[in-house]
């Protein structure tokens, strides 16, 4: 099965998939925060963590009740990138 690739794409207001160079820093991220890395202290190229960001994070795990995992390859299909005209933000499934 071939993958398809997808750009980033400066639409203002309409949702694309998540572009697939960004695709494996998502998943770094992800797999620390699975890992209870909640301030990513190993080097994940091109992310920068707020210093109030591993405190909410771990709150909002909490919260959620569940036990956070690496993603699926299936995460792609129901996530999404969206240009807002000033920055992205990009929704993964989880």
């Amino acid at each position: 099965m071939t993958t398809q690739s997808h750009e980033p794409t400066k639409s203002d207001f309409d949702v694309h998939p998540v572009p697939t160079r960004w695709r494996p820093m998502l998943k770094d991220v992800v797999k620390a925060l699975a890992e209870g890395d909640y301030a990513l202290s190993r080097e994940i190229p091109c992310v920068r963590m707020k210093p109030s960001a591993p405190a909410q994070i771990r709150s909002y795990v909490a919260d959620y009740g569940e036990r956070l995992v690496e993603l699926p390859d299936d995460t792609w299909q129901s996530s999404f990138a969206l240009w807002t005209g000033t920055h992205w933000t990009v929704t993964v499934s989880l």
